[in-house]
């Protein structure tokens, strides 16, 4: 079967600290190395193919936990703007509507998150971008221990349990983090969240407009997030795919 999708360098940020110009059409086989080098990458994708079937090519998918009011789990979800009372419970749409999608890796209150995850643009062409954050960027600023010794109390809903910032013993270690649901029980993790707070002045925005592009991202390393929506900007429609393995 052809590959349903063409790979794509990602363009160079200034603060990560590239250490060659980025080399653009990079082989398939390439893909996992450009992710372990720049923690994400946009790759060419055929737009008359599914988002599943793109992501299928890719990797093993890592099934969504069921929705409200659906009652399966979801290879593909669908991301609208949505206002905060329309919104799913203890969803970022409540919390931030139409506002900015602070910085923040996926599934960060569940034991074990997703690897990597995809977004795909469906709907009718936007300005609104997605800002990507280098979460290393905390590490080398807090330090490998302070990261590793900072416990947060994850909410959102479930029973109220704890986690680590940062997991060095798993390979690759392992990087969370959402302002959102994640409060700190120690000073390690004071610490952290201040860093965290002063990553927002070195976001990439990385445009997602077109149905024959993909983003990936490393979600244990790289936070993501999303600019605000206008009026004129509500028909935005995002479909995410979390991939636990790459091919």
């Amino acid at each position: 079967m052809p590959r349903a999708y063409r790979v794509h360098s990602a363009r160079p940020l200034p603060w990560m600290g590239w250490r060659s110009r980025p080399r653009y059409d990079r082989p398939v086989n390439h893909l996992d190395a450009t992710l372990q080098a720049d923690g994400f990458v946009v790759a060419r994708c055929d737009p008359t193919a599914s988002t599943e079937m793109i992501a299928g090519q890719l990797g093993t998918i890592y099934l969504h936990p069921p929705a409200s009011g659906r009652p399966s789990f979801d290879a593909v979800r669908a991301l609208a703007p949505t206002e905060s009372d329309r919104a799913a419970p203890r969803s970022y749409s409540a919390r931030f509507g139409y506002n900015p999608f602070p910085l923040h890796t996926d599934l960060a209150t569940k034991p074990e998150p997703p690897r990597w995850v995809l977004l795909r643009a469906v709907g009718t062409p936007t300005g609104v971008g997605t800002t990507l954050c280098d979460g290393l960027e905390v590490v080398r600023r807090v330090g490998v221990e302070r990261c590793a010794h900072a416990i947060f109390r994850a909410g959102g809903g479930g029973p109220p349990h704890y986690l680590r910032m940062l997991d060095r013993l798993h390979d690759p270690r392992r990087l969370r983090w959402d302002q959102a649901f994640l409060q700190p029980a120690n000073s390690a993790a004071r610490h952290v969240q201040l860093a965290f707070a002063e990553l927002a002045h070195l976001q990439h925005r990385v445009p997602l407009v077109r149905p024959d592009a993909v983003l990936v991202i490393d979600n244990w390393r790289m936070l993501h997030g999303r600019e605000a929506v206008t009026e004129g900007d509500r028909g935005r429609l995002i479909e995410r795919v979390y991939l636990q393995e790459m091919r």
